[in-house]
């Protein structure tokens, strides 16, 4: 019950985003006019700006899209070039911010030529693969995110980063590995089940370093504390996924993961250390025919 009251909690918190060759979309949602409308009433200046600037750019509009109430994400961006379309699909409960967070992988996508890791060619899809290069590539394309969304003036503390990660992430999986649970029982074993709970595991401790790292100063002391209390808890007692996550670390320290070709290059790499080279590759849109967009398959 612990993994997935922390599941539901985390997943609430954030937003997906990914894209693949030949068009491959994720997840059921309808086109839904209504959105774009009450976004437009509800919405921050600076947030409804950032969307008529990006479709502005993209010389497309984004089409908002309902996605069902019991969605795992409650945001997602994913791009259709069948109809070249632009979707952004949101669940009940969405806010400003989440719709923010879509549009800054929108202009990474689309605009600013970063690369993301799409489907090799000729290569059997899987669930669990799918899930891994997702989740790999969301925490390194956050990186990007996060450090924008700051810069508009948006709250790192509760709307950027939310309370669940501290309070339910944080928190409880800290405590859970201080009095020595197993695996199965340490908070972080929601994704075990798709094969790669090192990875999940991996993924939490990279993005708590990095979020001390960069953003210590922006940080109410308690959430400086129990950031620490885990990444200790952590590295005492998952030794195995903290020196994965070290190596993963250091990709960041290598390489400038805001600009398109660090990005590039700490995708590869990582892609490598999980094994998932021969499954997917970096590539990037390409406009064709005026506003038109493909995205290749990886060399």
């Amino acid at each position: 019950m612990r993994n997935l009251i922390l599941f539901l909690l985390f997943i609430l918190a954030g937003s997906f985003s990914i894209a693949h060759a030949e068009n491959e979309l994720v997840g059921s949602a309808h086109v839904a006019p209504e959105l774009r409308k009450n976004f437009f009433e509800v919405a921050r200046p600076s947030v409804s700006n950032l969307l008529v600037a990006t479709e502005s750019d993209i010389g497309v509009k984004v089409v908002f899209m309902a996605l069902p109430d019991d969605d795992e994400v409650v945001a997602r961006f994913i791009f259709d070039t069948s109809c070249n379309e632009p979707r952004l699909q949101l669940r009940k409960q969405w806010e400003d911010i989440d719709v923010a967070h879509e549009l800054m992988h929108t202009r990474m996508d689309l605009i600013e030529g970063f690369p993301m890791l799409a489907w090799r060619r000729d290569v059997t899809r899987t669930r669990e693969i799918s899930a891994a290069f997702g989740r790999l590539q969301t925490y390194v394309k956050d990186e990007v995110v996060h450090a924008r969304l700051l810069k508009m003036g948006l709250k790192l503390d509760g709307e950027i980063i939310r309370a669940p990660l501290f309070d339910s992430v944080y928190e409880h999986c800290a405590r859970y590995l201080e009095e020595g649970s197993n695996h199965a029982n340490d908070g972080m074993a929601h994704l075990d089940k798709l094969g790669r709970g090192t990875l999940c595991r991996v993924c939490f401790l990279v993005q708590a370093e990095l979020l001390l790292k960069n953003y210590r100063t922006q940080l109410p002391a308690h959430r400086i504390e129990q950031s620490e209390r885990f990444i200790r808890a952590f590295r005492d007692h998952r030794k195995t996924e903290a020196e994965e996550a070290d190596a993963v670390l250091e990709l960041f320290r290598k390489y400038d993961v805001q600009m398109p070709a660090g990005h590039r290059e700490i995708l590869v790499a990582w892609t490598k250390i999980e094994g998932l080279e021969k499954f997917v590759g970096p590539s990037c849109y390409q406009k064709k025919d005026g506003n038109r967009y493909i995205l290749p398959f990886p060399d």
